[in-house]
C-alpha cells in the first residue's frame, strides 16, 4: 500500500564539428530533472503534502586544433547548474462537505505552506591548456577559472518553531583561478 511518488527523466545531447586542419569543436548538453508528488490520495490521508524537486543542466564546448605537428591547444567554456526546492503545507478539508458526503476523506485544499527551501549552484568555466610533444618530454600548461554561484534559503515559515527551521538566505559568489603546468619525462623505452 506504501509507495514513494518518484519520477525522473534526463537527455544528453552532443556535436562535435571538424575544425580547420585536425581540430575540432564539440558542443554536448545534458539536462535532468527528478522529484517528488505526492498523488491527492495520499494529502487527502495525511492532511499534509510535500513536494520535493532538483535537477541539473549543463552545456559546454569543447575546442580542440593541433597548432603544429608538436603543439595543440584545447580550449574549453561551460555553464553548469544544479537547482532543488521543496516545499511542505498543511491541508485544510473543505467546510462545504458535510457527513462525508465528499467521500471518505472529503477535498482538500491546500492551505497554509509551512516550508519553502531552495537551493542553487550555478558554475561558469573557462579554460585552456597547451601541450608541447618532444622526443622524451611532454609539457602541458594551462589556465581555468570558475565563477560560482550559490543560494540556498529558507524562504517561508509559518507556525513553525523558528529554533527548529531558522529563516535563511545565503548568497555568495566565489571565484576561483588555477595554473598548471608539468612535464612528463620519458626516461627511456623501459
Amino acid at each position: 500500500d506504501v509507495t514513494i511518488p518518484y519520477g525522473f527523466w534526463d537527455v544528453y545531447a552532443k556535436a562535435t564539428l571538424p575544425v580547420g586542419e585536425l581540430g575540432s569543436l564539440a558542443v554536448s548538453g545534458y539536462l535532468d530533472r527528478e522529484g517528488i508528488r505526492v498523488p491527492e490520495r495520499m494529502r487527502a490521508e495525511a492532511g499534509t503534502s510535500i513536494s520535493f524537486d532538483w535537477g541539473s543542466s549543463l552545456l559546454a564546448l569543447n575546442f580542440r586544433q593541433a597548432l603544429s605537428p608538436s603543439l595543440l591547444l584545447q580550449a574549453r567554456a561551460g555553464y553548469t547548474e544544479f537547482r532543488g526546492s521543496f516545499d511542505a503545507w498543511e491541508l485544510d478539508r473543505d467546510t462545504q462537505c458535510q457527513d462525508n458526503a465528499c467521500g471518505p476523506a472529503g477535498p482538500v485544499r491546500d492551505s497554509s505552506r509551512v516550508v519553502e527551501a531552495q537551493t542553487r549552484t550555478g558554475d561558469l568555466l573557462a579554460g585552456a591548456d597547451l601541450t608541447w610533444y618532444r622526443a622524451a618530454h611532454t609539457f602541458r600548461t594551462g589556465v581555468q577559472v570558475d565563477a560560482m554561484r550559490l543560494r540556498n534559503a529558507l524562504i517561508r515559515l509559518e507556525d513553525v518553531d523558528e529554533r527548529l527551521f531558522p529563516y535563511f538566505d545565503r548568497q555568495s559568489r566565489p571565484v576561483a583561478v588555477a595554473l598548471h603546468a608539468e612535464d612528463e619525462w620519458r626516461v627511456g623505452d623501459r
